[in-house]
């Protein structure tokens, strides 16, 4: 009994190169007698392919090599001219024996292949009886496969396959956890800005209470001296009809004068109930049209507190946006520039406005005398609640919705720096 013999029919290894050597004279034989059949035309190498294929599948890639270096020699000697010597004349003809041969090792190769897988496919363990002449078993044939390399690989398989199934369970359980987390780390993130959410209400519902309660001062100014004209215009009146000298002329100016300062009055609360109405859709304005609207809500204001106002109107963009909530942002960053100058008291205060136009932009600075901010607040000033007026005179959100409305609802830009006499604002646009 052997293990893992190949079956070889019958044939020792040195008999199949013995037969590797007698089938190219062969095929050259079974050619000449085609050839004096037929005549002569054949292909050169047609008949020699078969006994390459059939030496290397029944003995191996070996024998097929030999089989081809006989079919080179023949056909080289008796087939290609000069037919007689071992030399071939033209290139054509080498060329056709370089791609044979190599076809050949080709063929050999895949039929060697061929035959061992047949062989290992058919590896089985069992037994055959070979019996005489007269039926009687006299020899077995046993073929015996080890199974070692075989199982060991598949060991070795299944430990891999478990490990995988151990790393995937692991990554699943990972990336459960990072989900978990993504989870609530979102929950933390939408409830983070549903709180900022709420602030920025807070912020905006206090900086309209501050813009109305800067309106009620702006038209109490505003209204101080039509009231006033009013009450001298009546006690005129009165003092003239004591004295017995009211007559239907003065009466008529008077009734006039009194008309026009009320018409005045109510166009002033109407140009507040404009300035102040919010707007829905965004529209193209004039930037000149809204810092007229704007002075002329703070004309009054400014006046009582001696404060002029220089206005260079070097251009007249026109932007496309809010123009109500442009002009809040003006009238932001004015009533900051007056609260400045009361604060520091400064002798001759002045503001100066300038309207200008930088490429496709409108550019607005507003400058004033009250000595600039402190280096160290510079970066804060824009901040929510952050004021150095004490918690009675600020509120701190001013200058913050200026900015909110100049850069997150109309794409522009707010600056501020020192200049040599104050701070400058700029507005872009």
């Amino acid at each position: 009994m052997t293990k893992n013999k190949k079956p070889t029919l019958a044939l020792s290894r040195l008999a199949w190169y013995g037969l590797a050597a007698v089938t190219p004279p062969v095929a050259m034989g079974l050619r000449l007698l085609l050839e004096r059949q037929f005549g002569p035309g054949l292909p050169p190498y047609l008949l020699f392919y078969p006994p390459v294929m059939v030496v290397a599948m029944l003995g191996g890639m070996g024998p097929g090599c030999v089989v081809t270096l006989a079919a080179d020699l023949i056909i080289a000697f008796w087939i290609l001219p000069p037919v007689g010597q071992l030399s071939i004349a033209y290139l054509i003809d080498r060329l056709g024996m370089l791609i044979f041969t190599i076809m050949a090792i080709s063929l050999s190769a895949v039929a060697s292949r061929y035959r061992n897988n047949r062989e290992n496919a058919s590896a089985c363990e069992g037994e055959a009886a070979l019996h005489d002449d007269l039926g009687r078993p006299s020899h077995v044939i046993a073929h015996v496969t080890d199974m070692t390399e075989r199982e060991e690989s598949e060991g070795r398989l299944h430990r891999l396959n478990e490990e995988l199934e151990a790393r995937v369970a692991q990554r699943t359980a990972e990336l459960a956890a990072k989900m978990e987390n993504l989870k609530l780390e979102t929950a933390e993130r939408l409830k983070a800005m549903e709180s900022l959410h709420e602030k920025e209400l807070m912020l905006i519902q206090q900086s309209r209470m501050a813009a109305m309660g800067e309106m009620i001062s702006n038209l109490a100014h505003q209204w101080r001296q039509p009231l006033n004209s009013l009450g001298l215009m009546i006690q005129q009146v009165h003092m003239l009809y004591e004295y017995e000298e009211l007559t239907k002329e003065t009466i008529d100016a008077t009734t006039n004068n009194s008309m026009r300062l009320i018409r005045h009055m109510s166009q002033t609360i109407e140009a507040f109930r404009n300035y102040f109405k919010p707007e829905k859709e965004m529209a193209s304005f004039s930037v000149n049209t809204a810092l007229a609207n704007t002075l002329a809500i703070i004309a009054g204001s400014f006046k009582h507190e001696n404060i002029s106002i220089e206005v260079d109107y070097a251009a007249d963009p026109v932007v496309y946006g809010y123009q109500n909530e442009f002009a809040q942002s003006l009238l932001n960053i004015l009533n900051n520039s007056k609260d400045a100058i009361k604060e520091k008291g400064i002798a001759e205060p002045k503001v100066c406005i300038a309207i200008e136009r930088n490429n496709d932009k409108a550019v607005v600075t507003i400058s004033d005398n009250a000595g600039g901010v402190p280096e160290e607040i510079l970066p804060k000033i824009f901040d929510p609640y952050f004021s150095t007026k004490g918690p009675h005179n600020g509120t701190g959100i001013g200058l913050y919705m200026a900015k909110s409305i100049i850069e997150k609802k109309m794409g522009g830009t707010l600056t501020v720096h020192n200049t040599g006499v104050g701070a400058q604002f700029r507005i872009e646009v």
